[in-house]
């Protein structure tokens, strides 16, 4: 199949960016469903159409890269944990694509979104490839040292999680009571905390 430039006739995005963004938006547990689908519309096509269900099977085909989700049997579309962050491994994966190919992808003034995914699963950048490896290493095959070293490097090296970003948010909210000098407020939040 060529690299599409429409979904059913309706011209989309296809520069990898926005749908990197795509993929970063997903992963976000923070904005409801609801505010989701306004940004996607928003960012992916330059005169948002009316929502259907039918258009967003179509954005999900076009981000697995015309891969049927059922056919392949894995989960393109980012809904389970992925071993890597376009966000947080920026710098990494720029450094495995001019390690591989010779080049940065974000110095191009276009991708196409499917020809970066292709180049982007094939990526052998050592300390990228070593940190996903870290990740996605399952820790109940490994004795004694080994299990303890991989143990920090997976802690040290893991991926924000839902509980990551509520906490932080607690933890912003305590420090905003203190400083305002709400000693109630504080006194409130540091209880409901358990300090």
């Amino acid at each position: 199949m060529e690299n599409p430039k429409t979904l059913d006739g309706i011209v989309i995005d296809t520069d990898f960016r926005a749908w990197i963004n795509y993929e970063l938006l997903l992963q976000d547990p923070r904005p409801s469903d609801e505010s989701k689908m306004v940004y996607i519309m928003k960012m992916l096509f330059p005169a948002p159409p009316r929502l259907t269900e039918r258009l967003m099977q179509l954005i999900s085909l076009f981000y697995a890269c015309g891969r049927d989700i059922d056919a392949d049997g894995d989960d393109p579309a980012g809904r389970g944990a992925k071993p890597y962050c376009f966000k947080v491994d920026r710098q990494r994966i720029k450094a495995a694509f001019l390690a591989t190919y010779g080049f940065n992808p974000w110095d191009r003034d276009y991708w196409h979104w499917w020809d970066f995914r292709a180049a982007f699963d094939h990526i052998l950048g050592d300390q990228f490839k070593a940190l996903v490896d870290i990740r996605t290493t399952d820790t109940s095959t490994l004795k004694g040292r080994a299990k303890q070293k991989m143990e920090q490097l997976q802690q040290r090296y893991r991926l924000t999680t839902l509980e990551d970003l509520e906490l932080e948010q607690q933890s912003h909210d305590l420090a905003r009571a203190y400083r305002e000098g709400n000693l109630a407020e504080y006194v409130k939040r540091l209880n409901s905390e358990g300090g």
